[in-house]
């Protein structure tokens, strides 16, 4: 048996780490191949680092105009995990949990990005949600980890 390990980050953002880690999907089950579950997390564990890594590396800066930009990241990056086809009723729920969760930072992003210059107690309470989905989402990877994982 052969495990993969895979790295999944959200953001990192000076301020507020938004570092989001995810970790191993088992490889093949046997010698006849990979299960439909194991598949269908290697599907979206694949979706979601490329996603992550899009949003991280789009993310120049500490500025209003830096955190709009990520809430149109996220959106984006909304948009492609939703379309990961799963069939896996685990997976299915998993998947939409972290689709709603990236449109919840896309809009606690772009509240905090355009209230920077405005409204600056506007501006900490969208930077405390976004501290706060992140650890939702942390979680949200974990519990993708240990089901992925689970046999």
């Amino acid at each position: 048996m052969r495990s993969v390990f895979v790295a999944c980050r959200l953001a990192r953002i000076p301020v507020l780490s938004l570092a989001l880690l995810a970790s191993g999907v088992a490889g093949a089950l046997g010698v006849t191949g990979c299960t439909s579950k194991t598949e269908e997390c290697n599907k979206l564990i694949a979706i979601l680092n490329q996603e992550n890594k899009k949003v991280s590396e789009g993310m120049q800066g500490i500025d209003g105009s830096a955190f709009k930009k990520m809430g149109d990241d996220l959106d984006a990056s909304m948009k492609a995990i939703g379309a990961v086809e799963v069939k896996v009723p685990e997976l299915v729920k998993l998947r939409d949990e972290m689709k709603k969760s990236y449109g919840d930072f896309a809009v606690a992003a772009r509240e905090a990005g355009e209230s920077m210059k405005s409204d600056p107690r506007k501006a900490m309470t969208a930077l405390k949600q976004v501290s706060s989905l992140h650890e939702q989402n942390s979680k949200l990877v974990n519990d993708i980890n240990t089901f992925c994982h689970a046999k």
